[in-house]
């Protein structure tokens, strides 16, 4: 005869699977950090690479704002507007993309939003100047994809910053194609800055 007190539960048939059986879900009810980061380290490095990209044309705005302060110094013939206009511009670039790369390369959830904005905007004058800077259009449509998506957005949660400091030994190479987008905007970004600082110092 059976003893009616003796648990069975483990025994059940019919009980619910558990959680290290099917997919890894992204509330980590499975643990493993691990296979979260590596699922997700592909387009995490895509984003902190938008970040770089930021950091490194905040450079560039930063060094034509010191170039027309030192010209203005000098006392070079200028067009006055076009250069007070053309200060304000960068220096706001400067700031709006270096504070953006910086949150960027963190993976802060403001800089998500914050970028998706940005890019909204750029994509909206690339398309009105579309004869002039085309890439750049393709371009600002890729980083509003890469924010914009379900892996984009899950990048910048919480559960996701969770397993980054779970795994620093995790890295990521950055691929050639990555690179090379980055070496395109920065070229386009360089061009469109000198064009501009010559127009602005041109009688």
């Amino acid at each position: 005869m059976s003893n009616p007190f003796s648990s069975t539960q483990h025994e059940n048939p019919y009980a619910s699977p558990l959680a290290d059986e099917g997919p890894i879900r992204p509330d980590f009810s499975s643990g493993d950090e691990e296979v979260i980061r590596r699922r997700y380290l592909s387009h995490e490095a895509s984003v902190r690479a938008i970040g770089l990209l930021y950091y490194i044309a905040c450079a560039f705005f930063l060094v034509a704002t010191a170039g027309m302060v030192l010209a203005i110094a000098q006392g070079e013939t200028i067009n006055a507007t076009g250069a007070a206009t053309l200060f304000t511009i960068l220096s706001v670039l400067a700031v709006v993309t270096g504070t953006l790369g910086w949150g960027l390369r963190r993976l802060k959830a403001w800089s998500r939003l914050g970028t998706i904005l940005f890019a909204s905007l750029n994509l909206l004058l690339a398309v009105t100047l579309y004869r002039f800077n085309p890439v750049g259009m393709l371009i600002n449509i890729y980083i509003l994809w890469l924010l914009g998506s379900a892996k984009g957005k899950f990048v910048f949660s919480e559960e996701y910053q969770h397993a980054r400091s779970a795994t620093p030994h995790i890295k990521y190479k950055t691929s050639k194609i990555i690179w090379a987008l980055l070496a395109i905007l920065l070229s386009l970004v360089l061009v469109g800055v000198a064009v501009a600082i010559g127009s602005a110092f041109s009688g």
